[in-house]
């Protein structure tokens, strides 16, 4: 391939996103993260000093969310850390979220 089929080639694969654009997709989903977090946080803390419950299932929830966000990323980058970082959260969301509901239904 020389030079111009390379670049003609990249500016197709580009067509509809631009360098802000992956950057504003890249921050919007750490920002989201991050308040997903904090969310969580705030309805598992409210539930367990007013209604003297946990709900453990929502805290699944955020890890599997975060599982996804380590597996995609793994998939595009190849990191071995991204593909650990979301193994692991997906396991331990699996078993917080089933564990709420054995919890829930004894």
């Amino acid at each position: 391939m020389n030079r111009d089929e390379i670049l003609s080639k990249s500016r197709e694969e580009n067509k509809y996103f631009d360098e802000m654009m992956i950057d504003t997709i890249i921050k919007s989903g750490k920002a989201s993260s991050e308040i997903g977090l904090i969310i969580t946080a705030l309805i598992f803390a409210i539930e367990a000093f007013f209604f003297n419950s946990f709900n453990y299932a929502i805290i699944g929830v955020y890890l599997a969310m975060e599982a996804t966000r380590y597996l995609f990323k793994y998939s595009k980058m190849k990191e071995r850390k991204e593909l650990f970082f979301g193994i692991i959260s997906g396991i331990v969301g699996f078993l917080v979220i089933v564990g709420h509901f054995f919890v829930s239904f004894k």
